[in-house]
């Protein structure tokens, strides 16, 4: 005879399975690899800026950003000298990141996401230069990655939409072939 407490731990059993699946982490149409569309990219960091009130135009967008969802929840994006140009009325400001950032978390079915930082080891370096001449700013290692915290996703075939908490515009990637 099955009792309350001998059901329990097969309750237990089966709590533990679903919430270490592949499936709770990240759902299928999120695994794989992806290119962040520079311009969406791009844009978000000129929205960032314009709510500083430093509006500008976007004149380049060069390099690349991989990113990576594992079946684990782990989500590594790889900046290959990925950066861009704006300007505004006589100054330009070029920015480059390179290297990797991991963050890990869950995809929701509902079309949410958590995820927090576990790796920060991409740098951005920028140069502004205004009325001709250049001025150097300090690189910046360490900082929150654009994936960290809450928010939305959308899949749709080979597309991808984030939409991060915070961020001023949401980050659309293609499907790497």
């Amino acid at each position: 005879a099955v009792t309350d407490s001998a059901a329990t731990p097969i309750t237990t059993e089966l709590t533990v399975v679903a919430s270490t699946s592949p499936a709770s982490t990240a759902l299928a149409c999120t695994l794989g690899t992806w290119t962040m569309e520079n311009d969406s990219f791009a844009a978000m960091w000129l929205a960032a800026a314009s709510g500083e009130d430093l509006d500008g135009t976007l004149v380049s967008v060069n390099g690349s950003v991989a990113v990576e969802v594992d079946a684990d929840g782990v989500w590594t994006s790889k900046y290959s000298d990925w950066g861009f140009t704006a300007s505004a009325d006589d100054v330009t400001v070029t920015m480059l990141v390179t290297g990797t950032d991991k963050s890990s978390g869950t995809f929701a079915q509902d079309g949410s996401f958590t995820f927090v930082d576990t790796g920060l080891n991409a740098v951005a370096t920028m140069t502004v230069s205004a009325d001709g001449v250049e001025l150097p700013m300090p690189s910046v290692s360490g900082a929150d990655s654009v994936f960290s915290g809450a928010g939305s996703y959308v899949c749709e075939g080979d597309t991808m939409t984030v939409s991060v908490d915070g961020n001023p515009g949401p980050i659309v990637m293609i499907r790497a072939a």
